[in-house]
């Protein structure tokens, strides 16, 4: 099984608990923190890439994003299957990913020798598809993530102007869920974005001490009650 690795620094760790027991309740991986510390901002790619590991492939991700449903490990292999049978470079794990313009219909075979064979339909970013390097949970071939992480500075920049061969499923056949939202953020400073997760998660977060009531909020747009118009379509599944 491939390694997965998520950035974390001071001012974000204080999440790292919470993500790492949604992690074990619905994944078979234990992230590998990459602690960046106190690193700074214009230095953040170069940082990571030098902590990144030779694996042929990775997966990557930000230690903000909380899971909030199982790992379809099938279909992750579907996605590591094209990951090495293509040139591609990254493939994003999420709901949201293909909820972009510009993507071309993809194709691929369990058997690459037998076009009649299992069938992988996919969707490869195209020209005007915006976010080919994303922070997003993704599949990365270990190479390329490097290549772009020393090219940037920040991670906003890492994603708005870096370049990768990038792909994902259609939303509904997606490989994993979780709020494609960060949980922490400087618009709202101290407070934790929930807004996707189930009400039996929150409250296993609430007794376990590993979140506080009264810094939780359900999007950000600082929504203090879990209502079914913050968790909107994207979540509705989620709220109970």
């Amino acid at each position: 099984m491939i390694g997965w690795y998520n950035v974390t620094c001071n001012n974000s760790k204080h999440i790292v608990q919470a993500q790492r027991y949604l992690f074990n309740k619905y994944t078979a991986w234990n992230p590998m923190y990459l602690d960046v510390k106190d690193n700074p901002l214009v230095n953040w790619g170069k940082k990571v890439a030098s902590m990144l590991p030779d694996e042929p492939y990775i997966i990557f991700g930000l230690d903000d994003f909380l899971p909030i449903d199982k790992m379809d490990m099938l279909r992750f292999a579907d996605a590591l299957h094209i990951m090495k049978t293509t040139d591609l470079e990254r493939f994003e794990l999420g709901w949201g990913a293909s909820g972009k313009k510009g993507f071309i219909d993809r194709i691929n075979y369990i058997h690459q020798d037998d076009i009649n064979g299992n069938k992988i339909p996919y969707l490869e970013y195209g020209h005007e598809t915006p976010y080919k390097v994303s922070c997003q949970f993704s599949i990365w071939k270990t190479s390329a993530l490097k290549r772009e992480l020393n090219k940037c500075t920040d991670a906003w920049n890492f994603e708005v102007k870096g370049y990768c061969k990038a792909a994902c499923f259609k939303s509904g056949t997606e490989v994993f869920r979780w709020i494609e939202e960060s949980a922490i953020s400087g618009r709202q400073k101290g407070k934790i974005n929930l807004c996707g997760l189930s009400a039996k998660d929150e409250k296993e977060l609430l007794n376990l001490e590993l979140i506080e009531k009264d810094k939780i909020i359900y999007g950000w747009k600082g929504n203090s009650q879990r209502t079914e118009e913050s968790y909107g379509n994207k979540y509705k599944q989620y709220f109970d």
